[in-house]
């Protein structure tokens, strides 16, 4: 054994120096050195010296003060850290139960190692069965600073990877001992800011975030960093596992607000959520070639409102070496974009996407056989008499509607998907251009698309007939109008306030409404844009478009399809109120699939006190407010608040002021006069022909490609989509809107009407 005055009491911590038995604070302060990144002059003192020190504190003073020498004389100061045995490991941190002193004078550096040693005795520690029982320590140059803070590779409550930065000017230890509230920050890896400000310089924000996920991918593991800027370069002092992860599931109602909005029905839910979870893990896994996506874990109902689950989507991202937040980028048009770095894993996964691009190069001919085939079965559906049908063969109908519906469903998600990519690829060439894509995208009219310029031509006919007589009168002009608004419903029939919702009426139902519509119709026309010059230009002009189009056909194609159910369910609610199981047949609705089943099949229960209290509670639950996330399976509690300022976001530029005319349903579109502040929870392609009323549009839903969004921008009128609390605004309240910030201003509450 090596005499004590054989031995270094104190190590240099260089990239390649040998240390043994000096804890894992010291050894990360090794690793950070050795992953190139710029860290204070540091020094390890061993187990050994702290151990003599327990034995032989007179021995060991005199041991460190000899080792300590070389440092006394400098006019630098330090930190003295703990770096004690099992501190700073991933399954615990024992975080802030040593001592660390800081800004300590070279001639003082004895008495902090010493207290730091003594840390180790700390009562406090009894009560933990792994406690260290060893004490190595940590000497460190101090950097003077301008801003101190911390960094992690994902959210500590979450684990959604993202950065979380946090940083107070001067020194980190301000946050603790000054109960200062930081700057915070949180950052893709891409570089897109989700939150925070502009206090710390954007450029060292940046530099923070790529090292603190470049120093992830290189360890396999999440981090948490401590670093300090000088003014002038960046340094890292510590770094640790980041410990107590949470592995709740996180769930976001940003993708349900395009496609899945609104409150549910169960039946709805029952039916709706398998046929769309089950196309996106049919999609994910051609794509990724299996990931172990879960159907049933894709997406919750809190509160009767949709939540996917977005941390099931992230595992298959990044595994692929993607963001984890990429659905969302790609389908909501959200974020800056996406910077694929060339990864090791996104490499291999490249090369699993090419046999499924292969398999797609007939694409339009692909969905346009879809389209025929679903087409096709739509009509021997409808033309069958449901009245005829016993229980089980009408449930063996909506069976078989249940396994094409999913065929769907995955075309739907396909062109969605596509259209978005094709977008995107349009909007950066544009970009670069210094062209803005709104004005140059082209309209998707005809079939599938929006119904604007067939109702135009229908209140063309029903002035030549006579807007009061035109359903009634047997003059030419008026059959004419008569057959072409029959064959308007024959195509466009289909349409409701909700294409993902069946159980609300279609426009088929209630031809009233759509009478009302085109009464309302005044001949002003979307704005469609020149077709672009030259053959790139043009190409991508058409290809976009063209990627558009199939996106609303083979979407007004499965709600033609899904709306189907409708027809089978109203049937079955028929029956059961014919037995006195259900007070009317529309309370079919609030019961589940299989309880549907069951009740037809004659299981006892009390079905209409079932449906009747889903029901009490959806009205209960109306108005509340929800989170965006929510974490776990826990439903939040739900509270009402004031209401002054509302965000959300911009989808279509300009300023309004204007009286809110808030709209739940396309019943209540009859009480929109022109001018007014249009308030909506949603938009489906049903509601866009009044927008030519509106003086600007709020969405409680929806992103840049909903059709409120669309339409607005093509009237030239400010929208804000994706407004949390949006339907808590009340008719006749003055509001001012700000389509470029995606800003809702109430002015004024007492002009209600």
């Amino acid at each position: 054994m090596a005499r004590l005055d054989e031995k270094d009491p104190l190590i240099p911590i260089r990239p390649r120096s040998a240390l043994v038995d000096v804890g894992n604070k010291a050894l990360n302060t090794q690793l950070m050195m050795q992953h190139g990144m710029r860290v204070p002059r540091s020094w390890a003192i061993p187990f050994w010296l702290g151990d003599l020190y327990f034995q032989d504190r007179s021995s060991a003073l005199k041991v460190l003060d000899k080792g300590l020498r070389r440092l006394k004389t400098s006019n630098a100061v330090y930190a003295v850290r703990s770096s004690a045995e099992r501190e700073d490991e991933s399954k615990r941190s024992f975080a802030g139960q040593f001592l660390s002193v800081m800004n300590v004078p070279g001639e003082e550096l004895g008495k902090a190692v010493e207290k730091v040693w003594l840390s180790l005795k700390d009562p406090a520690l009894k009560g933990y069965s792994l406690a260290p029982v060893r004490m190595g320590v940590l000497v460190q140059e101090m950097v003077r600073p301008e801003v101190s803070g911390v960094s992690f590779s994902c959210d500590p409550l979450s684990g959604r990877r993202v950065a979380v930065v946090e940083a107070v000017k001067g020194e980190g230890s301000r946050l603790v001992q000054d109960g200062i509230t930081p700057w915070r920050y949180e950052v893709t890896a891409d570089q897109v800011k989700l939150s925070g400000g502009d206090e710390l310089d954007s450029k060292v924000l940046k530099q923070v975030v790529q090292t603190t996920f470049r120093l992830r991918r290189r360890m396999g593991k999440d981090l948490d960093l401590e670093w300090v800027y000088d003014g002038e370069r960046l340094h890292w002092v510590q770094m640790r596992d980041l410990t107590g992860l949470s592995s709740l599931d996180r769930y976001t109602n940003s993708f349900s607000k395009e496609f899945l909005p609104g409150m549910i029905k169960p039946l709805v839910w029952s039916v709706n959520v398998p046929i769309n979870s089950k196309a996106w893990v049919r999609l994910l896994g051609e794509l990724t070639g299996g990931r172990g996506l879960s159907a049933e874990r894709l997406a919750k109902s809190f509160y009767y409102r949709a939540y996917f689950n977005m941390g099931e989507f992230a595992k298959v991202w990044e595994a692929m070496g993607l963001p984890d937040d990429l659905l969302e980028r790609m389908v909501l048009m959200r974020g800056g974009g996406m910077k694929m770095r060339p990864t090791p894993e996104l490499m291999i996964a490249t090369w699993r996407f090419v046999p499924f691009l292969w398999s797609k190069r007939r694409w339009f001919q692909e969905v346009d056989g879809v389209i025929e085939r679903l087409r096709n079965e739509h009509r021997w559906r409808s033309s069958e008499d449901l009245g005829r049908l016993s229980d089980a063969e009408l449930m063996e109908r909506a069976e078989t509607l249940l396994i094409s519906a999913e065929e769907s469903a995955y075309y739907t998600v396909l062109c969605i998907m596509s259209s978005s990519m094709a977008t995107r690829i349009w909007q950066k060439y544009l970009a670069k251009k210094g062209l803005d894509w709104q004005t140059l995208s082209l309209c998707t009219e005809g079939e599938g698309g929006f119904p604007e310029s067939r109702l135009l031509e229908l209140k063309r006919l029903m002035d030549a007939a006579g807007a009061e007589d035109a359903m009634t009168s047997d003059t030419t002009s008026a059959k004419e109008f008569q057959l072409a608004f029959e064959r308007f419903l024959d195509d466009f029939g289909h349409y409701s306030e909700s294409g993902n919702d069946f159980s609300v009426p279609s426009w088929r139902d209630d031809p009233d409404l759509v009478l009302e519509i085109v009464r309302k119709m005044d001949g002003k026309a979307r704005q469609e844009v020149e077709r672009a010059g030259g053959a790139l230009l043009g190409g991508l002009q058409r290809r976009e478009a063209k990627f558009r189009s199939y996106r609303e056909r083979m979407g007004s194609t499965y709600t033609r399809h899904y709306s189907m159910f409708r027809n089978y369910f109203l049937e079955a609610g028929e029956k059961l109120r014919a037995r006195g199981m259900l007070a009317n047949r529309y309370r079919v609705f609030m019961l589940e699939l299989p309880e549907l089943k069951a009740a037809l099949t004659g299981t006892v229960g009390d079905w209409d006190g079932l449906a009747e209290r889903r029901a009490r509670e959806m009205s209960e639950f109306a108005d509340i407010d929800l989170p965006p996330v929510i974490f776990g399976e826990v439903p939040p509690p739900v509270h009402n608040e004031p209401l002054k300022v509302l965000e959300g976001t911009p989808s279509s530029g300009g300023y309004y002021r204007g009286r809110a005319r808030v709209v739940r349903g396309l019943a209540d579109m009859r009480r929109l006069v022109r001018g007014e502040v249009l308030v909506i929870p949603y938009s489906d392609v049903g509601w866009t022909p009044f927008f030519h009323l509106a003086g600007a549009v709020v969405s409680e839903s929806g992103g840049m490609l909903s059709h409120s969004s669309i339409i607005a921008r093509e009237y030239g009128i400010p929208a804000v989509v994706s407004v949390q609390g949006a339907m808590r605004l009340e008719d006749g309240m003055l509001l001012e809107i700000d389509g470029y910030r995606g800003r809702v201003l109430v002015v004024e509450r007492s002009g209600l009407l």
